[in-house]
């Protein structure tokens, strides 16, 4: 610490251009400049730039050592111990900004820290990763300078704050409990052997009992006092730990299921839940035990989509007044076409699972019954009844839909939940014993799997410009000239994860290993060093949701986003 008080001692009331003499070894060659280290209650710790137009702006970066964690680390639970740190570190740390308060200061004249924060899902954040190689993990701070009239170095200042910081790290690792540690990263590891155990025995969902589904009113958060989930003994299923425990829980089969019920009684809380699903809940989030086939996509009706080079002959005849079908563009899908193409995509991009709720779809989309058929004889819309079995038989894609208007999916569903006040029921052969609806069922199989690549892009540096937009109902992601609606891509939840996606898609964008193939397959197969690295760096760009900050998201999504971004245009590949 001694070395940090006289840089800055020495700094103190320069110009703010020389704050890179606190992190650049000037004696070292100028082309290979070395990082300097500091030392604190036996933490390492550096600093990092980040903008030369605003210098006093720095990534604070201490090594936290393997031996203050945990002995046993490894690929398997990581991901884990990384999010309890991040979690158990960053209020505390963020806390100290409010002693430094003063409403007579610009917030430049103050200093500022601020570490990443976390929410109810355990994925890779760049606050926080682990070096397998140095044994330590790498902690990483938003941290701003104190400047003088907004220019100079307050150095005095800034050693006061390093100083605070580093000891509420050191102090707060000290007092990590290590029952709630290991608590955390055991229900990590159990989600796993969950994920495990669905994908080997034919299962798409497990929610266990004594869940907690229902969220308080505008926030993530468990509801109190609300009715916890309990399975049908007809689909509990009986999953056993490697330690011996076991837990019991609903689960639902591959194939089409269909959750019906009056309002009010659960349904969309429950397709809700199994779509969270994808990710892994921390401890106290009331479904850590819901686990979802991490493939799962939901699908609606999206009016005004933008859709591009789409072969739509899947779900339609024909289109009157358009090019045709099978490479088909619109700047404006109606919902019965960008829910055909919400499907074709998703079939695309290798997703396992649709999940439908029958209040955001198109109703002609998702059901034409026997008498309509013969009223309308000429539609050019193939209903997702005349395709839904087909898909699951062809390309292994079960679906479970919401329905409470129609029973024309009964005749086709595996498994029927009937939701009473939040409690499901187990009805299939009830519903087997009913006289079912007529459809008119076409005969002609379809094509869903089609390569594309990008066609009107060559190599190019990294964007110069790019936004993100939103307010209550929407959310724009702006590349240059390029836009995407996300707002319907719905297991995006976080403005980390939003900043994440706009700088992994200008990096797709930029490379030509993402533009002279198949996208789909560049994304989900070929790139995962890239994802892998990209994941956990620190990007100044003035439009970002936040700072600096990334949150992980699916290989889906990003191809989801793609798909809309208005400008892009794909080509086919035989």
């Amino acid at each position: 610490m001694n070395l940090l008080k006289s840089y800055l001692a020495k700094l103190h009331a320069q110009n703010k251009n020389r704050i890179d003499e606190l992190y650049l070894d000037r004696f070292s060659k100028i082309d290979e400049y070395k990082i300097l280290e500091y030392e604190y209650l036996n933490l390492k710790f550096w600093f990092q730039g980040m903008s030369h137009r605003n210098p006093e702006k720095l990534v604070l970066n201490i090594e936290i050592p393997k031996s203050l964690i945990c002995d046993n680390i490894y690929y398997g639970n990581v991901i884990a111990i990384e999010h309890y740190l991040l979690k158990y570190l960053y209020e505390d740390v963020n806390k100290i900004n409010e002693e430094y308060f003063n409403k007579n200061k610009s917030a430049r004249e103050k200093p500022y820290v601020e570490s990443q924060k976390t929410n109810e899902i355990i994925i890779r954040r760049n606050g926080i990763n682990y070096d397998f190689t140095k044994k330590i993990f790498n902690y990483r701070l938003l941290f701003h300078i104190p400047l003088i009239n907004n220019a100079h170095i307050n150095g005095k200042s800034t050693f006061k704050a390093i100083k605070e910081i580093m000891t509420v790290v050191s102090k707060k690792l000290e007092l990590i409990n290590k029952e709630e540690f290991n608590r955390n990263i055991d229900i990590y590891l159990k989600q796993q052997e969950i994920r495990k155990y669905i994908k080997e025995n034919g299962y798409v969902t497990f929610i266990a009992n004594n869940s907690i589904l229902p969220r308080s009113e505008g926030t993530n958060k468990p509801l109190e006092d609300s009715i916890k989930f309990l399975s049908p003994k007809s689909l509990e299923v009986c999953i056993k730990f490697n330690d011996g425990k076991e837990i019991f829980g609903m689960g639902i089969k591959k194939g089409i299921t269909v959750i019906t019920g009056g309002g009010y009684s659960g349904k969309t809380t429950l397709l809700e839940a199994i779509e969270m699903g994808v990710y892994n809940h921390e401890y106290g989030d009331g479904r850590e035990y819901c686990i979802t086939d991490d493939t799962a996509m939901k699908i609606c009706a999206e009016d005004g989509r933008y859709v591009t080079n789409t072969d739509i002959s899947p779900f339609y005849k024909y289109i009157p007044s358009s090019e045709g079908i099978y490479n088909f563009s619109t700047q404006d899908a109606s919902g019965s076409i960008s829910q055909a193409v919400n499907i074709i995509e998703a079939i695309n991009c290798n997703s396992k699972l649709l999940l439908i709720d029958e209040d955001r779809s198109a109703t002609n989309f998702m059901i034409r019954d026997y008498n309509m058929h013969l009223v309308v004889k000429n539609d050019p819309i193939i209903p997702f009844t005349n395709r839904i079995k087909e898909i699951y038989r062809n390309y292994d894609v079960s679906t479970i839909l919401v329905i409470g208007g129609s029973s024309v999916y009964l005749k086709y569903a595996n498994c029927v939940l009937l939701l009473e006040e939040y409690v499901p029921k187990d009805i299939t052969n009830f519903v087997r014993t009913l006289d079912l609806m007529k459809i008119m069922e076409e005969n002609v199989e379809a094509k869903f799997n089609v390569k594309r690549k990008i066609a009107n892009f060559k190599t190019k540096e990294m964007f110069n410009y790019f936004n993100i937009v939103s307010n209550d109902k929407s959310k724009n992601i702006v590349i240059d000239e390029y836009q995407a609606d996300i707002t319907f891509i719905s297991t995006l939840i976080s403005d980390n994860q939003i900043n994440y996606l706009a700088y992994i898609i200008q990096l797709i964008l930029s490379r030509n290993e993402f533009l002279e193939n198949d996208i789909i397959d560049n994304i989900l197969n070929k790139n995962d060093k890239l994802f892998d690295e990209s994941i956990y760096q620190i990007v100044i760009q003035y439009n970002f949701k936040c700072d600096v900050w990334f949150d992980d998201i699916r290989k889906q999504d990003i191809i989801s986003c793609i798909n809309r971004l208005r400008g892009i245009l794909f080509e086919f590949i035989d």
